[in-house]
């Protein structure tokens, strides 16, 4: 009971906090904490903001619910989890929130490769009209195939994600923008979910030619690396890209130029970054244009 007065009073304030409480007296003691902290949200078997249930058939319609140590069959805002993080229990998460064509069959194509690219072992992931291998997170014509490429279409798109998530690769791809300061990126090694640039990161997009480079203009790691140089195309022109990732070897080519060219082992901020993740195009506001999308897997 102390401890439980003594961690509202320290808490009592800060606003981002979930307090879980469980145990025989979890009704006593949660009426005790939120007599101290009545503003913080507490999770508990009883007189909890949320209910810390057991089984699923114990969750209330009305009533967001915390499911204790095993993985529900469905996750949204109204129902949480609380698990071990064993690999199962994370690979059956995934499998709850993924997009359907992540669960299909689906077989590569070389449509529109050269056969210098077919030969080193490059697919499509985008050419001229199929956006099959990609889901629109947001609004779903908030990016469309438009004159063979895939356009923003106005805000709410959010992203557009590949069906799989890759590790070591080679990307290559074209973008344009169609005003200056115009702004968007391509992510790699993406999570599913939350900051993709500061968990995966972000080769940025942006409207700046003849400028200097810094951590947000054309070809940085975004909020990271500013890029080497900044070749980038006059507006409304294309501008092609050549990503590799390779373990921590990243290499950025913009228009055959070098701008990144880093070991992510040797860079504080960049060495804890995942290593799998989605591929994603950002929608930040701004039209822009991405088209010949391929990808090599390296072994």
């Amino acid at each position: 009971l102390n401890a439980v007065r003594t961690a509202a009073a320290n808490l009592r304030g800060t606003f981002r906090v979930l307090y879980w409480i469980d145990g025989p007296f979890s009704g006593e003691l949660t009426a005790a904490f939120k007599a101290v902290a009545p503003e913080l949200t507490v999770a508990s078997a009883e007189g909890g903001d949320i209910d810390a249930v057991l089984f699923e058939h114990s969750i209330k319609p009305a009533k967001p619910a915390l499911v204790i140590g095993h993985v529900p069959e469905k996750t949204n805002s109204h129902i949480l989890s609380v698990v071990e993080g064993t690999p199962e229990n994370l690979e059956a998460y995934d499998r709850m929130n993924a997009e359907p064509i992540e669960l299909e069959d689906w077989t590569p194509t070389t449509e529109g490769l050269s056969q210098e690219e077919i030969d080193e072992g490059f697919y499509t992931l985008f050419h001229n009209h199929d956006m099959s291998n990609w889901t629109v997170t947001g609004r779903k014509n908030g990016f469309i195939e438009h004159w063979g490429g895939i356009s923003w279409n106005g805000r709410g798109g959010d992203r557009v994600v590949t069906r799989k998530r890759y590790d070591d690769f080679v990307l290559r791809l074209e973008w344009r923008l169609y005003r200056h300061g115009g702004n968007s990126g391509v992510f790699i090694r993406a999570p599913r979910e939350n900051r993709e640039s500061s968990m995966g990161m972000e080769i940025q997009v942006y409207g700046d030619p003849g400028e200097e480079p810094n951590e947000n203009s054309s070809g940085a790691v975004y909020d990271v690396l500013p890029a080497l140089s900044n070749p980038s195309n006059p507006i409304g022109a294309w501008n092609t890209y050549e990503i590799s990732a390779n373990g921590p070897l990243l290499q950025v080519k913009m228009n055959g130029v070098i701008v990144q060219d880093v070991d992510l082992d040797e860079n504080e901020k960049l060495k804890y970054r995942l290593r799998n993740g989605f591929i994603k195009l950002q929608d930040h506001g701004d039209r822009v244009t991405f088209r010949n999308i391929r990808i090599k897997e390296l072994d």
